[in-house]
């Protein structure tokens, strides 16, 4: 299989992940930045795994090389149908900031203070794609988290603005306000990019 594969995202963040995922395998990563073109195509599937699939394809039919994309967002059980998940990047708005969506999710979330109302699960989609054909595709569900009453604004993490509200539920902290070190050894150890990781690894190895 050729090594040169396009991280479809312009999320810097979800292109750690995505590494994290290929981590040993002898990809030589692309980014957007290196073409100038820019496929036109949007996100209406009805399921994280589509939404990625119609972002690989659509970038894969411009590209001469192997593309892989994601698509995420977090469900909220006690919101039920009130809430969407599949725009959780854009429910705030198209020009919506990160502590604009931090705020707006606190808002909504103002009348849920018990811990067991404020149960959340982050839900990931991965497909990679070749010359508008699909390779392979996945998606999972994390383990429960818990969403938190404030945030930081200085330990936001660029592009993944629920990180800062995330609480992991072994520790108590804050996904956004560990140190690298301890990110690492978390998503080694449980959670969605973990799933991923073992379906990627599996399929291309």
């Amino acid at each position: 299989m050729e090594r040169k594969l396009l991280l479809a995202t312009t999320n810097p963040t979800k292109v750690e992940k995505m590494k994290y995922c290929l981590k040993g395998l002898g990809f030589d990563y692309l980014t957007i930045d290196d073409f100038k073109m820019r496929p036109e195509f949007e996100e209406a599937g009805v399921s994280y795994e589509q939404n990625a699939i119609i972002k690989a394809l659509a970038w894969s039919g411009i590209v001469d090389c192997l593309v892989m994309a994601s698509d995420g967002g977090v469900t909220i059980p006690v919101l039920g149908k009130k809430w969407n998940g599949l725009a959780t990047h854009r429910f705030a708005g198209g020009n919506a900031s990160e502590i604009d969506c931090c705020d707006a999710l606190l808002k909504i979330m103002a009348n849920y203070q018990k811990s067991e109302q404020r149960v959340i699960y982050w839900n990931e989609g991965l497909a990679i794609a070749k010359n508008s054909k699909l390779v392979v595709s996945w998606e999972e569900s994390g383990e429960k988290g818990y969403l938190a009453k404030t945030y930081n604004h200085d330990k936001m993490l660029v592009g993944w603005w629920l990180a800062s509200l995330w609480v992991v539920p072994r520790s108590g902290a804050i996904y956004s306000e560990l140190t690298d070190t301890q990110r690492r050894v978390e998503d080694d150890s449980h959670g969605v990019w973990l799933q991923l990781k073992q379906k990627v690894q599996e399929f291309l190895r």
